[in-house]
């Protein structure tokens, strides 16, 4: 008799549920926390890309120079000419008279 429940008792089970529930309030104060620690998350790891994302452009304008996406040096400026001015009825005033 010994012997047979010694044999078929069932093994102790490796796994067990744990309830995080009972030892911390689930409450809106956890919530609001959360959220602003996602906030936190997201911000440091967007920082980050943004970073390296300019990182990565310096390393590409010292490296390839001439690239048309820096910008063309000889290129004119755009000019506004702001001294000249309007008139009342929209036309351009002509500094010559």
């Amino acid at each position: 008799m010994l012997l047979s429940q010694i044999l078929l008792q069932t093994a102790p089970r490796a796994v067990t549920y744990v309830d995080f529930t009972k030892e911390k309030d689930a409450s809106v104060a956890w919530l609001i926390l959360g959220t602003f620690g996602l906030i936190a998350i997201l911000f440091v790891f967007a920082l980050g890309i943004g970073a390296g994302v300019g990182m990565l452009r310096i390393w590409l304008a010292r490296r390839f120079p001439h690239n048309p996406f820096n910008g063309v040096e000889d290129e004119p400026h755009i000019r506004l000419h702001l001294s000249t001015g309007l008139s009342p009825a929209g036309d351009l005033k002509n500094d010559a008279g």
